[in-house]
């Protein structure tokens, strides 16, 4: 028979030992860190007393330092010699400087020198001046100094100078300083001591609050858990039918454009044929296009298309159109000048579109980006398309991917890159496909050397249509 009294107290008593052990845990962890703040805080008033000593022999270091220089340079300039000059000779003798320069020589009464000095030095600093390794003048007698230095008069002359600081003087800034120590080390004392009692408090006393609280607050997260599960769950079967349904069938994100391009090409028609019969432009390009609708036509003074408007519109088009793809547009201008707002977008969206499909082409798990660049530089339209992925670097292997891409769309809409090279190129464009370390499809307008080169530019070609 199973003695479920003996279960219990044996699981209450592992109980207890284990908040026993949790709390001494947290006892300890209390002291670790206040060890650790009274040495952090001891380190720090050790700190503070050298720079506070440091600050105190170099400020009488400079102080002895300026008045020796400038008392040394009056001497000098009382020889009329260069401060440089190699045969400059400075020592002490008989209680007097004396500077010579060759046979001339200026001497000072050296005890003249040190009483004005004398007021300047406090009598806790302890110093000794030595002139070309001759003792100057010490104002007391002590076998090691804490600061010494040198400084140069020029190469041949120097100024020794030794600094210390009064021990008597110095205990006293220490204990000074002390008080932040002890304020330091009380505080924390009395803070440990009150974390150590209200953790053993607050464990004995709060635990059943402590478990009830976290088992409500546990169940009631997984609960929320489950649900958000569900949700995204039903979000992911959306989006991948969304998806499924929008590789499988027509892209209403097409159908903006798409009227925008119709409306364009019975325009053009119109104006070619002077009827509406014939809304399809032909395009005798290359053989194995599928597209037959170019809205192209440099038939009359450009028209000024802002950048703000078309980053808006293919922001939309192509947002989410891939995880691994992400579509950024950039441009220092704030228009640009096309033969059509129609024909411009329907060259980006198929360059667009064709470099989308390369790209989906690769691996699906590769971070892919698509750079557009639009400029207008010395009023002349410049569009760069830089994209990463396996390097195209000539115009044979685009124009594979490029006419495998519309096989695949029922898009009329649609043109190739073929087919943009060959209508640009024709109206005074330049069309290039370059790789450096990215791939580039660079397309920008040529400068019009001449009139001539002006009136050809606008002639546009078409094939007879009873051909």
């Amino acid at each position: 028979m199973v003695d479920y009294k003996f279960l219990y107290n044996r699981g209450k008593n592992f109980q207890q030992q284990y908040t026993h052990y949790k709390v001494l845990f947290i006892q300890i962890f209390f002291i670790i860190i206040y060890v650790v703040v009274l040495v952090v805080a001891y380190r720090n008033y050790c700190s503070e007393l050298k720079d506070r000593k440091n600050e105190i022999l170099n400020e009488y270091y400079r102080l002895i330092v300026n008045y020796t220089s400038n008392e040394l340079n009056n001497f000098l300039y009382e020889l009329h010699v260069n401060q440089d000059s190699s045969d400059i000779s400075i020592k002490s003798e008989n209680s007097n400087i004396l500077c010579c320069y060759k046979q001339q020589c200026v001497k000072s009464n050296a005890f003249k020198f040190i009483s004005t000095l004398e007021q300047y030095i406090p009598s806790f600093v302890y110093y000794k001046i030595d002139i070309n390794k001759q003792m100057l003048h010490r104002n007391i007698k002590i076998d090691n100094y804490e600061l010494e230095k040198s400084y140069n008069i020029n190469k041949y002359n120097q100024v020794s100078i030794f600094i210390s600081i009064d021990y008597k003087y110095w205990n006293i800034l220490k204990k000074q300083n002390m008080k932040s120590l002890y304020i330091t080390l009380s505080s924390s004392t009395v803070f440990l001591l009150l974390l150590i009692f209200f953790s053993g408090f607050c464990t004995r006393n709060i635990k059943n609050f402590y478990f009830l609280y976290f088992k409500n607050y546990f169940d009631l997260e997984l609960k929320n858990t489950k649900a958000e599960y569900q949700k995204e769950l039903i979000d992911k079967e959306n989006k991948l039918m969304k998806k499924i349904w929008n590789f499988e069938y027509a892209q209403e994100k097409d159908i903006e454009l798409n009227r925008l391009f119709s409306h364009k090409a019975n325009k053009i028609a119109l104006e070619l044929y002077g009827n509406t019969e014939s809304t399809i432009i032909p395009f005798n390009g290359n053989k194995d296009s599928t597209c037959s609708v170019i809205l192209y036509h440099n038939c009359c003074d450009p028209e000024t298309i802002h950048i703000k408007n078309i980053i808006e519109i293919f922001s939309k088009i192509f947002a989410n159109t891939e995880e691994n793809i992400s579509l950024i547009f950039n441009s220092n201008d704030k228009s640009i000048k096309f033969v059509s707002r129609e024909a411009l977008y329907q060259v980006l969206y198929s360059v667009i579109s064709c470099i989308i499909f390369i790209l989906k082409e690769q691996s699906d798990i590769v971070k892919y980006e698509i750079k557009t660049n639009i400029s207008n530089k010395h009023g002349m339209l410049d569009m760069t398309f830089e994209y990463n992925g396996f390097q195209i670097s000539n115009e044979e292997d685009i124009f594979r991917f490029s006419n495998n891409f519309l096989e695949k769309k029922a898009n009329p809409f649609l043109l190739s890159i073929n087919q943009i090279f060959s209508i640009l190129r024709a109206n005074n464009f330049s069309c290039n496909i370059s790789y450096n370390n990215m791939n580039f499809i660079k397309i920008f307008q040529n400068i019009h050397n001449n009139e001539s080169d002006i009136l050809s530019g606008n002639i546009i070609k078409f094939p007879n249509l009873h051909e």
